[in-house]
């Protein structure tokens, strides 16, 4: 036998308001402050696991769907992992090096809004100072011809 219902018609968890119950989906209808509507679970709303639309995500509209995050979001999230991550195998060319990324571009959606979406058959390029800072004005959408062409000098190697 299921527990009782507890009625939450109206409450507000997080960004959601509780609008409507649909007994087939035992879930609530909530509406984000977002103006997203999705249907939730009591448990996720009560236990705080669910507090709105996905929109409170840094990656908001590029998160995974079928299985894939959009390559915008993964350019993103490789350029902060390169200058943070100690433990990746790529961290010496880059935060070991002294590159960092600068602080608006650390939330995902200040990154977004400056760069726009990745072009097809492009990445991430630090141009035109190939040892400066992930910023604003350091950066751009190359092919890669035009990386190849901005790449560093190593000491001692031919490039």
């Amino acid at each position: 036998m299921a527990p009782p219902l507890i009625n939450i018609m109206n409450r507000r968890f997080g960004k959601l308001l509780v609008r409507k119950y649909f007994r087939q989906k035992t879930k609530w209808l909530c509406l984000c402050d977002c103006g997203v509507e999705i249907y939730v679970t009591s448990g996720n709303l009560r236990e705080g696991k669910t507090k709105s639309c996905g929109c409170l995500q840094p990656h908001h509209g590029h998160a995974p769907r079928n299985g894939k995050t959009s390559p915008t979001y993964v350019s993103w999230y490789c350029m902060i992992q390169r200058c943070t991550n100690k433990n990746l195998v790529q961290f010496d060319d880059y935060g070991g090096r002294g590159i960092a990324v600068c602080a608006r571009w650390k939330d995902f959606r200040n990154f977004l809004a400056d760069m726009g979406d990745r072009p097809a058959g492009k990445s991430l390029d630090r141009f035109p100072n190939n040892d400066g800072n992930y910023e604003p004005n350091n950066c751009r959408w190359a092919t890669s011809s035009e990386q190849n062409k901005n790449r560093r000098k190593l000491k001692g190697k031919e490039p």
